[in-house]
Order: structure tokens, then C-alpha cells, then sequence
């Protein structure tokens, strides 16, 4: 009897013979596969060693945030909030448990919540738990941009020796109309990171709000050239390039940098963008039903299925309708996530949506204010809607 695909260039694992009991006869060189009697076990690692705590140690709320943090690898957002609540009740003044309360707020959409836990903390403690980029784009979102920038002042100037309050700073300065200002910023968190390729993305944007987009495509061409893999520097810089000797230099970059990626490394979702941009769709749709099988059929079936799918159809340009569907329903399972979010901007874009493309892009940043890729999505498409000379209704 034949298992697993005929194809299949690797070993048997854990994927197939779950169900079975296998006995190796070595000096035979034969073995024997029977169906499995005894009960599955238990692979989910967080779920075991939550079950492992609450048998040794019991309720004991000392240890609440601990079980906190399991509870949230286990998507028990709830549970998780209630046991590190559990835990500051203990230990108020714990600035690791109280940001970490306060990301789970973020996820479960009560934007509120996460900046109303966050504002007893001082700038010095944000940059040091790694939370001072998203409260600065926070405020940013909120329309308090000065206040953005004294928040990221106070934290840069609290930790002159980390980069990450220099690049707080960056954000919070763009905002205020201070290109200038922001690219020495990330220049400084560069020279802090020892690292002359730090930033590549933020630093392309703040030379596009300079007005100079050479520099942005130069910027973004490094970033392909350093990561291959990443789909986010195919997708900026094929949005950036102008005229025929631009889109042959893009191409050529393309075609090397993919080279270079073993062909499961290869962002299939991007490059099919990319071949459309060329002006080769046939291309793109060639890599659709790779993209399909490989991303997407082996999630379950649900929210996180669906919006694979929508987002690969409205990367490829096709079936926009059933794009839309799957990509709704997906946000109505999972309402806060950004990713999903940025599929449904994603999918009103191609649709030519732009009004809807705007609100949806602007929600998903402020799901996730940190993200650069999110920012720049949702300006890209105001600017697009601002061109058609449109005005979204709703957030800006």
C-alpha cells in the first residue's frame, strides 16, 4: 500500500504515521505498519507544560503570569488576560507583565484598553520593553503628534545607547512634516546597530516624503538585494520604478534575487505582483495554484484558510469576487488581526475600491502601529485615492 505522495523527495514523519504503529525490523531490513490502539497524545508543547504547572503548583498566583504567557501561545487570549491580571494585582509596579497585558489588549482590538495600561509607564521603560515605537505610532494615529515626539525625545534621550528609541523618534518626526529630521534619526539607530543596511524600508519612505525617489528605489533595491526572501522590498520598490529602463533594472534585480532563494524560500505571493507589474501575467497565474497548495492548504479550515486564499487571488489579480468573500469572512472570525485586515485593503485595491482599500489599510495599521509595511500600505493607497481625486470617508 502507497503513502504519501509519489513525489514526496523526503522522509516519512510524524505527518503521516500519527496514526499508526510502526515496528522496524532491522536485521530484516522490513518493517510493519499497523493502525495505532493507545490514545494520541498530547503534541501541543504549551498545552502539556500548562497542564504540568497547574498539576505541581496548583492556583497559586504567583505564577499567574507564567500561565499567562502559555494561555496566549494557546490563543486563550482571555484566559491569559485574567491570570496576568492576577499576577499585578501582586505585583503592580512588574513593567514586563503590564506590557505584556497590554499587547494582549491590542490583539483582541481594545485599543483603548492598550493605551490606558500603558500610560502609567515612563518613556524609559517603554524603550526598554520594546513597546516605545508602537505607543509614539500610536499617538500618531490618534492625531497627537506632538505629543508622539515628546515621547520619543524623552525616550531617545533616556537610552542614548539603543537604537530602537532613535527609530521611535524617526516615526514620530515623519509624522510632524520632519523628514529631515527622521532620516538622521534612523541614521543614528544605524550607527548604534553597527548595521549600514538597518532600516531599509523606513528609510525608502522618509525619501519618498522628501520627495526623492531614487533614493526610495535605491533604498528598496538594497533591501532585495540583501534579504531575497523579502516580499515586502518586491513590493515597494516595483511601486517605485517608473518608465521602461526602470522596469528592466527591477526585472533583472528580480531574477537574480530569486535565484539565489531554494524554491520554497521564494515569496510567491509577492512575485506574482511583480510578474503582473512586468506585464507578465501569465507568469503570475502560472505560480497561483503553487502558491495555493504550498501557504494555504495545509492551515486548517477557517479564518486563517481563507484569507491565505484571498490574498494570493487578489495578488494574482483573479476572482475578486471569491476574493472578497473568503477575505470577509476571515474578518468576521478574526475582527482585529492587521495581516487580515491589509488582505481586505488588499482585495478593495484590486477592485478598485480605493476608498474602502484607504479605511481598511488605515485600520490595520492601528492594529498594528509598528508596522512600517502597514504604514506605507495605507499612505500608498491615500495617495492613489488623493490622485483619483477622491476624498475616503472614514479614519485618514
Amino acid at each position: 500500500m502507497r503513502i504519501g505522495p509519489a513525489s514526496m523527495p523526503g522522509l516519512v514523519g510524524h505527518a503521516l504515521l500519527k496514526d499508526h504503529r510502526v515496528v522496524f525490523d532491522i536485521p530484516g531490513e522490513r518493517f510493519a505498519l499497523t493502525p495505532s490502539s493507545a490514545p494520541p497524545r498530547n503534541l501541543q508543547g504549551h498545552q502539556v507544560l500548562l497542564d504540568y504547572e497547574l498539576e505541581v503548583h496548583g492556583d497559586d498566583s504567583e505564577r499567574a503570569y507564567y500561565r499567562a504567557r502559555l494561555l496566549a501561545w494557546l490563543e486563550d487570549e482571555p484566559g491569559a488576560v485574567e491570570q496576568v491580571g492576577r499576577y499585578l494585582a501582586l505585583h503592580p509596579d512588574d513593567a514586563e507583565a503590564t506590557v505584556f497585558l497590554a499587547r494582549l489588549q491590542e490583539y483582541m482590538g481594545d485599543l483603548e484598553a492598550y493605551g490606558a495600561t500603558l500610560a502609567p509607564l515612563e518613556p524609559r521603560t517603554l524603550g526598554e520593553q520594546g513597546e516605545l515605537i508602537s505607543v509614539v505610532n500610536g499617538l500618531v494615529l490618534a492625531g497627537e503628534v506632538d505629543r508622539s515626539v515628546a515621547l520619543a525625545r524623552s525616550g531617545a534621550q533616556a537610552l542614548p545607547d539603543q537604537p530602537r528609541p532613535k527609530v521611535a523618534l524617526a516615526d514620530a518626526l515623519l509624522a510632524a512634516g520632519d523628514a529631515s529630521g527622521a532620516r538622521r534619526a534612523l541614521a543614528e539607530a544605524n550607527q548604534l546597530d553597527e548595521s549600514p543596511d538597518g532600516h531599509l524600508l523606513r528609510r525608502a519612505r522618509v525619501s519618498l516624503a522628501e520627495g526623492d525617489r531614487l533614493a526610495a528605489l535605491a533604498h528598496t533595491r538594497r533591501l532585495l538585494e540583501v534579504l531575497p526572501s523579502s516580499g515586502f522590498a518586491i513590493w515597494f520598490y516595483q511601486h517605485l520604478v517608473q518608465g521602461p529602463a526602470e522596469l528592466g533594472t527591477f526585472e533583472r534585480d528580480l531574477e537574480v534575487a530569486m535565484a539565489r532563494l531554494h524554491p520554497n524560500d521564494r515569496p510567491l505571493d509577492f512575485l506574482m505582483a511583480a510578474y503582473l507589474r512586468l506585464g507578465q501575467p501569465e507568469q503570475a497565474l502560472a505560480l497561483l495554484p503553487q502558491g495555493l497548495e504550498r501557504d494555504c492548504e495545509p492551515l486548517d479550515p477557517g479564518s486563517s484558510r481563507s484569507n491565505c486564499q484571498a490574498w494570493y487571488r487578489a495578488m494574482a489579480g483573479v476572482e475578486l469576487e471569491q476574493a472578497l468573500q473568503d477575505s470577509l469572512e476571515a474578518n468576521h472570525e478574526s475582527p482585529h488581526r492587521s495581516d487580515y485586515l491589509d488582505t481586505l485593503a488588499m482585495v478593495h485595491w484590486r477592485r478598485g475600491e480605493l476608498e474602502q482599500a484607504v479605511e481598511t489599510a488605515t485600520l490595520a495599521r492601528r492594529h498594528s502601529p509598528s508596522d512600517v509595511y502597514l504604514a506605507w500600505q495605507a499612505e500608498r493607497f491615500s495617495d492613489l485615492l488623493q490622485a483619483a481625486g477622491a476624498t475616503p470617508d472614514g479614519p485618514s
